[in-house]
């Protein structure tokens, strides 16, 4: 049976551009939720064409969220695959690979997410932000987040268990998509169990019951969004392009983005039908760019594109708390900051300045979170005694919501 097995460089390039930019698109989302009125609650004559244009290229965050898990299916559920035809798999190293990736970052965002949200909801909360009484509603933030600060949602939200058995911690709620990831990267293997010839048919079967017992715990709604994370696996079996033209296939992805933005996502029907046609639209990009690009050659900027990649899972956990205290603290001090209209230039200053910040914020913390996940992996791989995997092949590249992004 056919399987694309090796990433070449340009393909590479290509899925670290596509992280950074999706990372982004989903900081830009939230921010402007924060900083700007919902469209719906603006005057008449605020609705013009470049501010129309404005809200809609600014709204593609649960979009970039959809983009991450097909990527991620793409390269985790690819590099299990991988493994598991050449017969090299093992449970014991591919956990210490995803909890060392997962955890180095996960932890110091839970810590630092509950700083921002303890010094926000103690000085900063005068208009109520923080206890859900701002008279606007903030489309990224509708709940209280002083009742989400218990020690019993942080444990839970520590071993992925958030959307399951508890909400997500404090603020933080684009944590919801980690439990996703968090869940698929158990559920897949478990699955592919019975292909592990190396093992007995007992330990298979075992192996399926847990599966089984994975897919009891888990809410619906993870199992069904792991159709997308799935869909990124199954097109590397395909041998052939479905659309031969690069630049028709980066167009029809872009189309569906812009579609799914538009479309009346508080329908569930609707909503599931917009992601998963945008879901097959950046799979059939993958899938042109794996038979089609050349495989000698990067996109233009490629060091640039590793290296903003390369923080965008920090950049996804950490953003939203740090973006709530930011937003509520200029708004007690300054008057400015939450739900204004688009008028002028200081709330597009102030929202550049925002976005500004949070990645230097996340920067800087993945520089002692993110950089250093090979350093814990090799820890774990020592504590455990696990012999090292075989070299690492480009398949085998992470990426996070991050996932992730």
């Amino acid at each position: 049976m056919y399987f694309f097995e090796r990433v070449h460089p340009r393909l590479s390039t290509t899925l670290d551009c596509l992280r950074w930019i999706a990372a982004g698109m989903v900081v830009v989302s939230h921010a402007r939720n924060m900083v700007f009125a919902g469209w719906s609650t603006l005057a008449d004559d605020q609705h013009t064409a470049v501010k129309a244009a404005f809200y809609l290229f600014t709204a593609f965050g649960h979009q970039a969220v959809i983009v991450f898990f097909v990527l991620s299916g793409f390269l985790v559920g690819g590099s299990v695959v991988n493994d598991l035809r050449r017969q090299r798999f093992s449970f014991a190293r591919y956990l210490v690979n995803r909890v060392s990736r997962l955890y180095v970052v996960l932890v110091p965002a839970l810590l630092l997410g509950w700083c921002c949200d303890l010094i926000g909801s103690n000085w900063f909360n005068a208009q109520g932000v923080y206890t859900h009484a701002w008279p606007q509603l903030l489309w990224s933030m509708d709940y209280p987040v002083v009742e989400r600060l218990s020690a019993g949602i942080a444990v839970a939200n520590l071993f992925n268990l958030q959307t399951i058995f508890a909400p997500t911690f404090g603020s933080n709620g684009p944590l919801w998509s980690l439990a996703n990831e968090f869940w698929y990267y158990i559920l897949f293997p478990l699955c592919l169990a019975p292909f592990m010839r190396w093992h007995s048919w007992g330990v298979r079967g075992a192996l399926v019951l847990i599966a089984a017992a994975v897919v009891v715990l888990i809410h619906p709604d993870i199992l069904i969004y792991g159709a997308v994370w799935a869909l990124g696996v199954g097109i590397r079996f395909l041998p052939r392009p479905l659309v031969p033209w690069t630049w028709a296939s980066a167009l029809l992805a872009l189309v569906m983005v812009v579609i799914s933005a538009r479309l009346p996502h508080w329908r569930d029907g609707i909503e599931l039908l917009a992601d998963g046609l945008l879901a097959l639209a950046i799979g059939n990009l993958l899938l042109t760019l794996m038979h089609h690009a050349r495989p000698d050659v990067g996109l233009t900027g490629g060091r640039l594109h590793a290296v903003l990649a390369d923080f965008s899972y920090s950049l996804y956990l950490l953003h939203f708390p740090l973006l709530v205290l930011l937003c509520a603290a200029s708004q007690s001090w300054f008057g400015i900051g939450l739900s204004m209209t688009p008028s002028g230039w200081l709330p597009f200053a102030f929202m550049a300045l925002v976005v500004v910040l949070i990645y230097a914020y996340a920067w800087l913390t993945s520089l002692v979170t993110e950089r250093h996940t090979a350093a814990v992996r090799e820890v774990l791989m020592r504590w455990l005694r696990l012999q090292p995997a075989v070299k690492a092949t480009p398949q085998a590249k992470p990426v996070m919501l991050p996932g992730s992004s």
